[in-house]
């Protein structure tokens, strides 16, 4: 008997939510055009809301390099 299902596994941490300015762990949340994304403090909050675009367009860009 294995100790994992078939596409599973123990090591396998929970996704967290990132903050799209800092990187650090989200905690709260803000929207854009109707997309919402985590910040990790009022100061993040305050940052992304004073320069939305270009937090976006970091994060898109982040995100697929990820992907690859």
């Amino acid at each position: 008997m294995t100790g994992t299902r078939e596409g599973e596994s123990f090591g396998a941490a929970e996704k967290k939510p990132e903050c799209i300015v800092s990187g650090g762990l989200g905690t709260s949340t803000v929207s854009y055009k109707g997309v919402t994304y985590y910040v990790c403090c009022t100061g993040c909050r305050d940052e992304f809301n004073a320069n939305p675009e270009k937090y976006v367009k970091e994060w898109n860009e982040k995100k697929a390099k990820e992907k690859k």
